[in-house]
C-alpha cells in the first residue's frame, strides 16, 4: 500500500506519478493542528532559553573575538606566560567574533540572545527536515520536541553551538537529496568553508558525506552479491564523491590553511582529552546524567521504530527500494556510536536521528494501528505523558527563575580576582586549565596565566600534562617555577598542602572557593602583599 505524496512510508515500489515525487515536508498541515504546532514552538523556545549557564571558556572566547577584531589574525598567544613559542591555531575565529558582538551589544542578556536564535534556528531547520503526515501531525511535534529538548540542554554559550547549526543545515541537505536528489547538495562546500572557520567540528561534515556516499554504495554491491552478481536497481550516483572532495578542500578557506587539519588531528587523537573534560568521556550507564537519560530514551524510541517499520528480509537482500533506509540506519548508527564514545556527541545524534526516527516511526505507527488498533489508542497517550514528565525538570525551573543572567558552571574565583585588581598586582599567575579563560578575560595585561581551556591547540605536552598533574594530583614542581609570581588554587585542591609547607611561597588571600599564594621573597624587587582572609566575592554565582 502506498500514501500518495509521502515519500519512504510505502511498504512496495512508488507509482511513477508526479505526487510519488513530493517530500512529506512539503505537505500542507491541516489548519486544526496549528494550535498544537504553534504550542510546541513556544515550548521549544522555552527550551533554547532554559540552559543558562557560563561555559569555562567563554570568557576566552569574548576576549579572543575582540582580539580578532582589532588585532586580526595572530600566531602566538598573548595571554600566557608558558606557551613559548607554540604556535597559536585560532580554530573558532569566527564564532568568538560573533559572542564578542554580542557581549559588547547586551552583555549576558546577548550572549542568551546569541545562544536562542541559534538554537530555534536549528530547531526550525529540524522541522523542515523531519517527514510530515497531516494525519499524525501530533507524533512529529513529539518526535521534534524530543530531540529539541536533548539538544537544548547543551545550548550553553559556546563556538559548539555553530557546529549543531551547521550539522542541522548539513543534515536537510543530505536528508533531502537522499529520498530526492537535488543540485542544492552543492551548498555543502560552501557550508564546510564556513563551517571550518567557526568551530573544528567541521569534520561532522566530512563523515556525513561519507556515510551518505557509503551507504547506497554497500547496500547496493550488497545487492549484487545476494543476487549472484545481478545488481539490484542501477548503481547509486557518486555525485556526493564530488561534493566530498570540494567540501573537504573547502576546509583549507580559513587564516592557516591545511594546517588547521593538524589542531584538529591533536585535539582528537590527545589521550588525556576523555580523562580531564568530562564531556569527552564514554556515556556511564551507573551514574547516568540527565542528557544520557534522555539520549537513552531517543536511542530506543529510534530502535523501536526502525523495528517495526523496515522490512529486514528485504533490505538485507539488498532490493533498491530500502536503499534510503539503509543510509538512514548507517548514519544513525554511527553517530550513536559517537554519542555513547563521547557525551558531547550526543546533540548531534538528536539532530541527525530527528527525521529517520520520525519516518520510521510513521510506517511503525501505520502498520501497529492496522494490526492492533486498540494497542495503538493506548500507545498514544503513554508516549504524550512520557514526554510531557521529560520536559518538566527543564521546563519548571525556567518558569519559576525566568531571570536572563548566565550561572557559572562551578564557582570562579571571583574573590581572588578582585582582590588582585584592588592590590594592583601584577605579574604571572600558575592555576588549574578551567580558570585560565576567566583569569585572562578580567587581568590580562596586569597579570598573565599559566594555562587554560585551549591546552593543546596552544601549549607544549609537557605545560598541559604538568597542569593537570596540579590539578588533579597536587604536583607544584611546574607551578613553583620561575617566572611564576602567583599560584591560585581551589581552596579544597590538593595542591594546597605543598605550598603551604613551601618555605618560599605564603597566602595572600583565601575564601571558600580560592587561594591565592604568592612568593615571600618576590621576583620583582619593591612588590608588596597584603593579607585578607574575609571577602565579598562580586555577583556571587553569576556572569561575569
Amino acid at each position: 500500500m502506498h500514501r500518495q505524496g509521502v515519500i519512504g512510508l510505502h511498504d512496495g515500489p512508488a507509482p511513477a506519478t508526479p505526487a510519488a515525487q513530493v517530500e512529506l515536508s512539503d505537505i500542507l498541515i491541516r489548519p486544526r493542528s496549528l494550535p498544537w504546532i504553534v504550542a510546541a514552538f513556544l515550548i521549544v523556545t522555552l527550551l533554547t532559553y532554559a540552559v543558562r549557564k557560563s561555559d569555562y571558556d567563554l570568557w576566552g572566547h569574548v576576549t579572543y573575538g575582540a582580539l580578532w577584531l582589532t588585532s586580526g589574525v595572530i600566531s602566538h598567544d598573548p595571554y600566557a606566560y608558558t606557551t613559548g613559542e607554540q604556535l597559536w591555531i585560532g580554530h573558532e575565529i569566527g564564532a568568538e567574533i560573533v559572542s564578542w558582538l554580542a557581549y559588547d551589544w547586551a552583555g549576558e542578556a546577548g550572549l542568551i540572545t546569541q545562544k536562542m536564535i541559534i538554537g530555534i534556528a536549528i530547531a526550525l531547520i529540524m522541522w523542515r527536515t523531519m517527514p510530515k503526515d497531516p494525519r499524525k501531525t501530533w507524533l512529529g511535534l513529539l518526535v521534534w520536541l524530543m530531540c529539541v529538548h536533548v539538544i537544548s540542554l547543551y545550548l550553553v554559550v559556546r563556538p559548539q553551538l555553530f557546529t549543531y547549526l551547521c550539522t542541522a543545515a548539513a543534515g536537510f541537505l543530505l536528508y533531502r537529496h537522499t529520498h530526492r536528489p537535488t543540485r542544492l547538495i552543492w551548498l555543502l562546500p560552501v557550508l564546510a568553508a564556513v563551517w571550518t572557520n567557526f568551530h573544528g567540528g567541521y569534520v561532522v561534515l566530512i563523515g556525513l558525506i561519507l556515510l551518505h556516499l557509503v551507504g547506497p554504495l554497500a547496500h547496493w554491491q550488497l545487492g549484487r552479491i545476494r543476487r549472484a552478481g545481478a545488481a539490484i536497481g542501477s548503481r547509486p550516483s557518486l555525485v556526493l564523491g564530488g561534493v566530498l572532495a570540494a567540501s573537504a578542500v573547502a576546509t583549507f578557506v580559513n587564516p592557516y590553511g591545511p594546517k588547521i587539519w593538524v589542531c584538529l588531528y591533536k585535539a582528537l587523537s590527545n589521550p588525556y582529552t576523555k580523562d580531564v573534560i568530562r564531556e569527552w568521556r564514554s556515556l556511564d550507564l551507573l551514574h547516568p546524567t540527565r542528557q544520557e537519560v534522555l539520549f537513552i530514551m531517543l536511542l530506543l524510541g529510534l530502535a523501536t521504530a526502525a523495528w517495526g517499520a523496515i522490512p529486514w528480509r528485504r533490505l538485507l537482500r539488498g532490493d533498491s527500494r530500502d536503499r534510503a533506509d539503509a543510509t538512514g540506519l548507517l548514519v544513525c548508527a554511527v553517530t550513536a556510536v559517537m554519542a555513547i564514545d563521547s557525551y558531547r556527541h550526543i546533540p548531534l545524534f538528536a539532530i541527525v536521528a530527528a527525521p529517520w526516527m520520525l519516518l520510521w516511526g510513521y510506517r511503525a505507527w501505520r502498520r501497529m494501528a492496522d494490526a492492533a488498533p486498540i494497542r495503538a489508542r493506548l500507545f498514544t497517550p503513554a508516549v504524550l505523558v512520557a514526554v510531557f514528565l521529560s520536559l518538566l525538570p527543564t521546563l519548571l525551573p525556567t518558569v519559576l527563575h525566568p531571570e536572563p543572567r548566565l550561572a557559572h558552571l562551578s564557582p570562579m574565583p571571583e574573590g581572588a580576582v578582585r582582590y588582585i585588581q584592588e592590590n594592583r598586582l601584577s605579574g604571572n599567575i600558575y592555576n588549574g586549565f578551567n580558570w585560565g579563560q576567566y583569569l585572562l578575560h578580567h587581568l590580562y595585561p596586569q597579570c598573565k596565566i599559566g594555562m587554560d581551556g585551549r591546552y593543546d591547540t596552544v601549549y607544549s605536552e609537557r605545560e598541559y600534562v604538568a597542569n593537570f598533574a596540579f590539578v588533579k594530583q597536587g604536583v607544584i614542581d611546574r607551578a613553583v617555577e620561575p617566572p611564576t609570581d602567583f599560584i591560585l588554587v581551589r581552596s579544597d585542591g590538593p595542591a594546597n598542602k605543598p605550598l603551604r609547607d613551601h618555605a618560599d611561597w605564603k597566602i595572600l588571600y583565601e575564601d571558600d572557593t580560592a587561594r591565592l599564594f604568592g612568593r615571600v621573597t618576590p621576583l620583582i624587587e619593591g612588590s608588596r602583599y597584603a593579607m585578607v582572609t574575609s571577602y565579598v566575592p562580586i555577583a556571587a554565582g553569576h556572569f561575569p
